[in-house]
């Protein structure tokens, strides 16, 4: 085993790790860092596929990390009423996450409010 070869294997978990992630911000960025690690890999070790293949995984990655960016849009605004089921559902999915940030957040489950 030659001493780049750990160059590899750390790019490699970088991608690895990078799947464990649900935001998609963060699959991408680590995504980006993997594969960016791993074509130093390739470059080194002389593996014209390795290079290739993490070129467009670098390329494509980076190009959807942007593209939000570019269209200066990050998110859309939907209205909605307080009691549409779809708020009801999200507020209840996201329950968790909600009291992570505004421990203060209650539902009025008689007539769905957040207070």
């Amino acid at each position: 085993m030659n001493w780049f070869d750990f160059i590899g294997y750390a790019g490699a978990l970088v991608i690895i790790f990078a799947s464990t992630y649900t935001s998609i911000k963060r699959y991408r960025l680590y995504n980006v860092i993997g594969a960016g690690i791993f074509l130093v890999y390739g470059i080194i070790a002389n593996i014209v596929p390795v290079i290739i293949l993490m070129s467009c995984l670098m390329f494509i990655n980076f190009r959807k990390m942007m593209k939000p960016i570019s269209q200066g849009r990050y998110y859309t605004i939907v209205d909605m009423k307080l009691d549409d089921p779809m708020f009801v559902y999200l507020l209840e999915l996201y329950k968790r996450e909600i009291k992570g940030f505004f421990p203060q957040y209650k539902i009025n489950d008689k007539i769905n409010v957040v207070k």
